[in-house]
């Protein structure tokens, strides 16, 4: 059912980085996210591509499956949200290049929330990585988007916080998940 790690990124033809002719666009993250229709926003977050050729784990992610989706649905004017966690942070330098060609080849507006594994990325140019914004977190309307959940109650102008990195592990999450959404 699912591919080996290393058949995920053997066919470099997937990875072709898309023509991107609105490369003059100065509006802001928030602006984007106003003018598209809410149908049209993808939230993904905590692939940690290349994670298991570093440290061996049970949850496998199929790379190459997520990918091949992406590329069938995001058009090239929908927001892709990453929330954090490209990559497993100790990747080579190799790998590093691999996870650039994987990011950059994705369809879409990409903004990313920046992860703790995310760190590894050479001072922080997450353009190279085909991501038009970078932060470590965004406020848009009521809602918070971050990587790692945050208490929210006593912030009166957020309703949601949108994050990732909890994966499985109950003792990461210190929210009540009321108001705490894990992608």
């Amino acid at each position: 059912k699912y591919l080996k790690e290393e058949q995920c990124y053997e066919n470099d033809d997937d990875l072709e980085i898309p023509d991107i002719r609105d490369s003059v666009d100065r509006r802001t993250v928030t602006e984007i996210l106003d003018d598209t229709d809410l149908k049209h926003i993808y939230l993904t977050s905590d692939w940690h591509i290349f994670k298991n050729r570093y440290k061996k784990e049970a949850n496998y992610v199929n790379t190459s499956e997520i990918i091949s989706w992406c590329k069938k649905n995001i058009k090239p004017t929908d927001v892709f949200m990453f929330l954090g966690d490209m990559s497993y942070r100790w990747v080579n330098d190799k790998d590093k290049e691999e996870v650039k060609k994987i990011f950059k080849s994705l369809p879409g507006i990409k903004i990313l929330i920046i992860g703790n594994h995310d760190e590894f990325s050479d001072g922080g140019n997450y353009e190279e990585y085909g991501f038009k914004y970078a932060m470590h977190e965004l406020r848009w309307k009521d809602l918070l988007f971050t990587h790692k959940p945050v208490n929210i109650e006593s912030d009166d102008d957020i309703t949601y916080n949108i994050h990732g990195h909890i994966h499985k592990w109950a003792e990461y999450n210190t929210t009540d998940g009321s108001k705490n959404i894990n992608v």
